[in-house]
């Protein structure tokens, strides 16, 4: 018995040991990170340069579809600590009549950002920027090998710099996704794909090696109206013809520091030292350099009103599994607009949406409780820089629904897919055997194909979803069911397409819709605003210790985004309202 409890004593001493190693010190340090973010965030000063200064956005720490929590210990670990899209144009519009702000000066690139910012993201900053310049202020960019995204906000500036012996990337743009079909047939993969609309190509990627001749049409129109809508802009505030700027990216592409200020891309050839001796002429100098405030320090007046608007950030794929970062999940997002429903305080809601779709059953069932919210408060749906298929069946509750010209959205259509690893197992001698109750019981398994009777009950099942999706189109937009059918083909299109398609009311940003929401709730001015949902400090600190910031994890996102969505469809089968791939805008 004596070594019997001398054995239970030790075991609770080393237990309580691996506790204190494991849970306390991890929780001190937490504690010692927050205390150092609040005292020593020196890229956060707590009181803002005396006299003028200028107001600096990095482009490197990237403009994200979701806010982060500001002034938490999160951001001493994690360097790419970024702002959302509403946050900083609304504090750039602040920053207009602000007599503080002498100048706002840009620099960074979006290509060293840890989160992707498309082009309608950048469209709406640089729509606030254009309001800066009408009001007399000045902008200056400061340019190092930038990229075309990098190029399109900078173009709005009033005085464009270049550094020396740097290039500038004027390609135009593209678009691609990953096709696995010869991959699939390879090693034994089959699968089947029961899809309704004839562009609705995401299962291409699991049968094909590439797109197919009108789903190919679709995204080459496609891009063409996003860049029409990019070179307009560009061309009217560098006052430089369509036709030269199109040259330039058709016969240059890529231009050396002479030749982009030869063609009149930049104003200005300077190095950094002769940047920081410029602004200092204009606002002073601190600290050895320029009087600067970070956009993320800048803290402008709040308009103060008994109602608020809340704005619902709805970024990833949308599922019915666990709450993640990334994942517009029914659980979590349904008990928020609940909440928001019942919330006296909230007087209107803009759901800005950045997703290619999910689960037919994950988009129904939100689109409800958008629906409920909406019978009680305005709602306006936002497209980010994508919100189509699943994510354009939320929007249709919606009372209104707005886009950028360079947003991409429509993709009215679903399928389902079914695998089969029979083939591949049996390469490497594995079989399988069943026992069932009846001929469906396993039905979706990996283990055996599907037979023809079942992929004519999951054809009727999908059509019947598809019908479902066209009837809430037809309902929501006011257009005949006959007309819709002719759009609900799975096409894709740009937010200006789309606007004279009448998929969506007007083209306007985010800051636009919050104007919309307060003026439909009948508030005064510029609404209040309180961003949702609320993220965990505790996970983005978790997250710092992986770096998908790097060029080699960024290089590898395409395949882990593939891996993650066939996981979905093996764990979860089902009808899927989903855009093809991965198919991002660059």
């Amino acid at each position: 018995m004596k070594y019997l409890l001398n054995f239970f004593s030790s075991l609770a001493a080393n237990l309580f040991a691996l506790a204190i190693f494991f849970l306390a010190i991890p929780a001190i340090l937490l504690v010692i990170l927050g205390i150092k973010a609040a005292m020593f965030d020196s890229d956060a000063p707590r009181v803002s340069p005396e006299g003028k200064y200028a107001l600096v956005i990095d482009m490197s720490k990237g403009i994200s579809e979701y806010p982060h929590a500001e002034g938490s210990f999160s951001n001493v670990v994690r360097a790419d600590f970024s702002q959302s899209t509403y946050s900083v144009c609304s504090k750039i519009e602040a920053a207009a009549s602000d007599p503080s702000v002498a100048v706002v000066f840009l620099t960074g690139s979006f290509e060293n950002s840890p989160v992707s910012t498309s082009y309608a993201q950048i469209a709406e900053v640089r729509e606030a920027l254009a309001k800066c310049v009408q009001s007399k202020k000045e902008v200056v960019a400061y340019l190092e090998r930038p990229s075309l995204r990098d190029y399109f906000l900078a173009s709005a500036a009033t005085t464009v710099a270049l550094a020396p012996f740097s290039e500038l990337g004027f390609k135009g743009i593209g678009g691609n996704t990953m096709f696995f079909g010869n991959a699939f047939k390879k090693y034994g993969v089959d699968v089947k794909v029961v899809k309704v609309g004839k562009l609705k190509s995401f299962g291409e990627m699991f049968t094909s090696d590439k797109m197919s001749p009108p789903v190919r049409e679709n995204y080459e129109d496609l891009l063409l109206s996003v860049w029409d809508s990019v070179s307009s802009k560009i061309s009217a505030s560098r006052k430089l013809g369509r036709d030269r700027l199109s040259r330039i990216s058709g016969t240059l592409a890529i231009l050396s520091s002479r030749e982009a200020k030869s063609v009149g891309l930049v104003d200005r050839l300077m190095y950094r030292d002769e940047i920081v001796a410029f602004m200092s002429e204009k606002v002073g100098v601190s600290g050895g350099t320029f009087k600067q405030l970070p956009i993320r320090s800048y803290s402008p007046r709040k308009t103060r009103s008994p109602k608020s608007v809340a704005v619902v950030y709805m970024n990833g794929e949308i599922s019915d599994a666990s709450p993640a970062i990334g994942i517009i999940d029914v659980r979590s997002y349904s008990d928020l607009l609940r909440e928001l429903r019942l919330d006296e305080d909230v007087g209107a809601v803009v759901l800005r949406i950045n997703s290619g779709g999910g689960g037919a059953y994950a988009s129904e069932a939100i689109r409800r409780e958008v629906e409920l919210l909406a019978k009680c408060k305005p709602v306006v749906a936002s497209v980010g820089g994508i919100a189509a298929s699943g994510a354009y069946w939320i929007s249709t509750a919606a009372n209104k629904i707005v886009a950028d010209s360079e947003s991409i959205t429509g993709s009215i259509g679903v399928f389902s897919a079914l695998f089969s690893a029979r083939e591949l197992a049996a390469g490497f001698g594995v079989t399988f055997d069943s026992v069932k109750t009846s001929p469906m019981a396993d039905i979706g398994s990996v283990a055996r194909p599907p037979t023809e009777s079942e992929i004519e009950r999951i054809k009727k099942l999908t059509e019947g979803v598809y019908d479902r999706f066209v009837s809430l189109v037809s309902s929501s937009r006011n257009l005949p069911a006959a007309e819709v059918m002719k759009l609900a083909d799975g096409g894709v299109y740009s937010g200006e397409k789309a606007f004279k398609l009448k998929l969506v009311d007007a083209l306007c940003g985010l800051s636009g819709a919050v104007s919309m929401a307060g003026r439909l709730a009948g508030m005064d001015g510029t609404p209040p605003v309180e961003e949702y949902p609320k993220i965990d400090s505790l996970k983005l600190f978790m997250g710092a210790f992986s770096d998908e910031s790097s060029p080699f994890a960024k290089s590898l996102k395409p395949l882990s985004d593939f891996r993650r969505s066939v996981e979905n469809i093996l764990k979860s089968p089902g009808i899927y309202a989903r855009v093809p791939f991965d198919f991002e805008v660059k």
